[in-house]
């Protein structure tokens, strides 16, 4: 679905409609087409859901690191119904939040405008911030353990390792670049 918000766009790109929302006006009634809006949804949608998801698994690694035998089934029950919770409603709550300020960006697409955009990129800096500080745990555990492998937890706890450093990997930059530029130490040519 992420995927589709880019497809849209391109649709409306090549359709030739490039007309600019200023972000301050419902885009319904403004000169946003509806596919854009509704690329603008999917995008924020499906992206703040991908990367809220990362963040569950960084969670996750936490528990399954710091206290494994007492992260049982009951308790991995509630997590999963708080993980499910946490991303749905962040991700529906940061598309209604946004609404009014779709318009089309600079790079053809269409998504939030203006500092809106930080629907976004603040949940992004918090989760990636957030994986850091578990993966710095996490290797701290492992040390301590001389890095054994011996059982199946631990197998699963490198596996969730290894989601968490493609998350910081992927993300780390582009969130150092927008904190950047949101602060004006970059400036657009």
């Amino acid at each position: 679905a992420f995927s589709l918000k880019f497809i849209l766009s391109s649709i409306l790109t090549l359709a030739g409609d490039t007309s600019i929302n200023n972000g301050f006006q419902l885009a319904i009634a403004s000169n946003v087409h509806p596919m854009c809006i509704l690329s603008a949804w999917l995008g924020q949608f499906f992206g703040l859901a991908t990367i809220s998801w990362n963040f569950v698994i960084a969670i996750y690694l936490l528990f399954m690191v710091h206290d494994p035998v007492g992260f049982k089934a009951r308790r991995k029950r509630r997590f999963v119904i708080a993980a499910h919770l946490w991303v749905w409603v962040a991700s529906l709550s940061t598309c209604l939040v946004g609404h009014h300020a779709i318009a089309y960006t600079a790079d053809g697409t269409c998504w939030l405008d203006g500092f809106f955009v930080l629907l976004f990129y603040v949940p992004l800096f918090f989760y990636v911030l957030t994986a850091l500080f578990v993966l710095s745990l996490t290797a701290y555990r492992v040390t301590a353990q001389h890095g054994a492998c011996h059982n199946l937890h631990d197998k699963v706890v490198y596996r969730l390792v290894s989601f968490t450093c493609v998350f910081i990997t992927n993300w780390f930059w582009g969130t150092v670049m927008r904190m950047g530029k949101l602060s004006s130490f970059w400036q657009s040519p």
